[in-house]
């Protein structure tokens, strides 16, 4: 740089390109979008970390006034799987449920407190199973399985991943490993060799924003605005769970209030 150079960017300040909306309010988030006649939709989460669904059952919620729909089990025949690299998920629990918060079924209403109301109409029993809660227990042998049968293989970010097959009866899904210099000879060098078991309590993002979408569909067009930092794999999801081609689906991601990797993809 020539000395006394004059520079338009470099060391002066520059306003925030969303500065003025955001400490103004009037920045639009997901949780800011309304839609004339838009549902408000509640989820059923379950209760156990592992249990069996016996019976789920929607009838009473359908028939409460102002429930526009109430999805179960039953609706998920005719949709896809999905899943960031194994397509093992579900809109919500089939089988079993796999954890504290699985989704059992959704309803969607005329508002919010309808929605609420379906939720307790809902009927659901389940048959509690063992489960595993740490990394120990999973990896016991004779470990209850999360997943009984092996997951189909996908692709992430171009990577194609698939379980093993030696990972087969297992809850082994994935497996990562890299090597840098000669591990024993370092041993053998060191000074002193220290051996524990370190542990550290569980870590979730915690945004200021909500997770939150508005969907709009048109036939067989879908608009949405997601909270979501990963648009592009967000539409490839919902193109595997609806079964529609990519140039269907619009995906619209307005500003985040947070996200930290907590809103990636789904």
């Amino acid at each position: 740089m020539k000395q006394g150079q004059t520079l338009n960017v470099v060391g002066k300040t520059t306003p925030r390109m969303d500065g003025k909306e955001k400490v103004t309010g009037k920045a639009v988030y997901t949780v800011d979008i309304e839609l004339p006649g838009m549902a408000h939709a509640k989820i059923l989460r379950s209760p156990y970390a592992h249990a069996r669904l016996a019976r789920v059952d929607g009838r009473r919620a359908e028939a409460l006034p102002g429930v526009y729909a109430v999805i179960t089990r039953d609706d998920q025949r005719r949709l896809g799987m999905f899943g960031a690299a194994y397509k093992d998920q579900t809109i919500v629990a089939v089988d079993k449920v796999r954890y504290v918060g699985d989704a059992v079924a959704a309803v969607a209403a005329v508002d919010e407190a309808t929605a609420e109301q379906a939720l307790n109409l809902l009927e659901v029993e389940y048959e509690e199973l063992p489960s595993v809660t740490s990394i120990d227990e999973a990896l016991a042998p004779g470990a209850p399985l999360v997943h009984d049968a092996p997951s189909s293989g996908g692709e992430m970010m171009g990577q194609r991943y698939e379980i093993p097959p030696e990972f087969a009866g297992t809850n082994l899904c994935y497996r990562f490993s890299y090597a840098k210099g000669d591990v024993e000879q370092g041993f053998k060098s060191a000074d002193d060799i220290f051996e524990d078991t370190f542990s550290f309590p569980r870590v979730q993002h915690f945004s200021m924003e909500p997770h939150a979408t508005v969907a709009h569909v048109e036939q067989d067009r879908m608009t949405l605005w997601a909270a979501t930092q990963e648009p592009f794999t967000l539409r490839d999801h919902l193109a595997d769970i609806f079964r529609l081609p990519l140039n269907k689906i619009r995906i619209i991601a307005p500003y985040l209030g947070g996200a930290y990797g907590g809103k990636l993809a789904v």
